[in-house]
C-alpha cells in the first residue's frame, strides 16, 4: 500500500509540473539573422513577432516614460563594433495615459531591430549578447525579460 501512494504522489507530480510547464507564456517570439555588407561589416536583424493584443516597448522613450526599454547587449571580447544607432522597423504607437502622467512608444504585431556591426575579426563565425525587452497588454504587463541570442553571419 505504501509503494502505491509514493507512485501516486509522483505520478501526481509528474502531472501538475507538466501542467505547469504547459502554462508559460510567451507573446514575444523573437528570430535573429544577418546580412553581410561588406568585409567583416554585417547588418544584425532581431524580429519581434508579437501576439495580438501585446507590444513591446522602443529603445527610445520619451522622459516621462516608465516603460522598460528594449536592450541590446553584445557578448564583451567578441570584438563587435556597432556602427551607428540601432534603427527599429515597424509601426510606433505612441500611448499616453493623461490622468498618470505616462508616456510611452510602443510596437505591436512586428518589430525588426536592425544593428549595423563591425568586427575586428572578419573571419569570426557569430555575435551573441542577450537582448531585454517588456511585454504589455492593456490590462497587464509581464517582467522584463532577458533573453540570449547567437545571430549567424
Amino acid at each position: 500500500m505504501r509503494t502505491f501512494k509514493n507512485y501516486l504522489l509522483v505520478l501526481l507530480v509528474f502531472i501538475a509540473s507538466g501542467h505547469a510547464s504547459a502554462q508559460i507564456f510567451a507573446p514575444v517570439k523573437w528570430s535573429y539573422s544577418s546580412v553581410k555588407d561588406g568585409d567583416g561589416i554585417y547588418t544584425l536583424l532581431f524580429t519581434a513577432s508579437i501576439d495580438p493584443g501585446w507590444h513591446i516597448y522602443s529603445h527610445v522613450q520619451p522622459k516621462k516614460s516608465v516603460a522598460e526599454r528594449l536592450a541590446i547587449k553584445f557578448t564583451k571580447g567578441e570584438g563587435t563594433h556597432l556602427e551607428g544607432n540601432a534603427l527599429e522597423v515597424g509601426k510606433l504607437e505612441k500611448f499616453s495615459d493623461e490622468s498618470l502622467g505616462i508616456y510611452a512608444y510602443q510596437y505591436s504585431d512586428k518589430l525588426v531591430v536592425r544593428q549595423r556591426v563591425k568586427l575586428k575579426n572578419p573571419a569570426s563565425k557569430q555575435v551573441s549578447g542577450v537582448l531585454r525587452y517588456q511585454t504589455c497588454n492593456d490590462v497587464r504587463c509581464l517582467p522584463a525579460e532577458d533573453v540570449d541570442f547567437v545571430v549567424k553571419l
